[in-house]
Parts: structure tokens; sequence; C-alpha cells
């Protein structure tokens, strides 16, 4: 076996994320989900669940106190989250919240405000 594919051979196929806190530490990540901790609402988007879903796939499945949905997108601007606050039955009890088909109203959340306009651009390309 050559030098060149030996070295090859030993290249890691998971992409390693490193990112850096607000303090300037850094941190090695290689899980998309684990870059949304800390995140937080950053504004909101009016759109159907259906235009979400057309976009950026089937949601996760959210919280199950506050959220019924949640999408995990990687944006220019960093990581962001799109999910519906406190609408459905699980924050509002069995047959009082909205179901999670017919929001309109979702909350996008990040580590910074512009992840909100990212989101956004990306909603109305799709329409």
């Amino acid at each position: 076996m050559s030098k060149t594919a030996a070295k090859s051979s030993s290249v890691k196929n998971s992409m390693e994320i490193k990112m850096v806190y607000g303090d300037g530490t850094v941190a090695t990540c290689n899980n998309l989900e684990m870059l949304a901790m800390g995140t937080h609402g950053q504004g909101e988007i009016e759109c159907a669940y259906s235009q979400l879903v057309s976009q950026f796939g089937e949601p996760s499945e959210g919280d199950g106190y506050k959220t019924q949905a949640e999408w995990l997108v990687y944006t220019p601007a960093g990581v962001a989250t799109i999910y519906d606050w406190k609408q459905g039955d699980c924050y509002h009890g069995n047959g009082n919240g909205t179901p999670v088909e017919q929001v309109t109203e979702w909350s996008i959340g990040g580590h910074n405000k512009s992840v909100v306009e990212w989101i956004n651009k990306a909603v109305k390309i799709s329409k």
C-alpha cells in the first residue's frame, strides 16, 4: 500500500465542528444536536407546517411539554431551531392545543438574531 493510500484510509468519516462560545472557550462537536444546546428565541416566522416540511423535511418530535415539533437547521449564521412554542395539546391539555399540522406561527431559536434572516430567506424561496 502506498503512503498516500495508507494516509487516506485513516481519515475520519465524521465531521468535527469547532464551536467558540461567548467567553472564548472552544469545544469540538460532531453532533449537530449538540450545537443546538443553548439556543433560545430570536424571532418568529409565519408559514404553514407543510411549507416547513417541504423545505426542511419532517421535524423531530418536540420536548413533549412546550413544543410538539422542531427542526434543526444549520445556516451560515449558525444553528437555528424552528419550533411551535406553547401551542399544542402537550402544553394546553388534551384537545385544547393547536394540532402541529395547523400551526402557522413558529419560533426561531439560535445563538444570534441573524439565523432569523436565513430561515426567512429559505422559507421564502420554497413558496
